[in-house]
């Protein structure tokens, strides 16, 4: 029952576009981007990712409204797919980038470890699966959390 809930809530914050490229996965976030950033980075470490970088594609431009790059380390979990695919390394660490679109919605939108697996030829991957759901909780906690 938690699952579905779980699930079902999930649902209504996570969107995909047609405009989105297959394997991303986007999260609405009800928080302004610097919060949601600030989010990712305090509770990373609670789903197992270590913040490595931040980078502000905005700084160079004083475009405020420029999202931030996140890359989040999970060792535990990409270890063992790099064991399976040397060529999985060029989409490791994980990233997510949170910006504000022409609207002001502001969105985290990150490729599926899933659909990262899959394109390096790493099947039945549990890794992968551990990672997708460890994304979509830590995306899902920043997108609705208030402190």
């Amino acid at each position: 029952m938690k699952a579905m809930l779980l699930f079902v809530f999930l649902g209504i914050f996570v969107c995909t576009s047609a405009r989105a490229a297959a394997g991303l996965v986007s999260v609405a976030s009800q928080n302004d981007v610097q919060r949601t950033v600030e989010l990712l980075k305090k509770k990373a470490t609670t789903f197992g990712f270590d913040v490595v970088l931040i980078l502000d594609n905005g700084s160079k431009t004083k475009n405020r409204k420029a999202g931030k790059l996140l890359l989040l380390d999970n060792p535990k979990h990409e270890w063992p797919l790099l064991s399976k695919s040397e060529t999985i390394g060029i989409d490791l660490p994980l990233k997510v980038l949170t910006f504000s679109d022409k609207d002001g919605q502001v969105w985290m939108t990150y490729t599926d470890p899933r659909s990262i697996a899959a394109r390096h030829n790493v099947s039945d991957s549990d890794e992968a699966e551990k990672l997708a759901d460890a994304l979509s909780s830590l995306t899902l906690l920043a997108a609705t959390s208030k402190r």
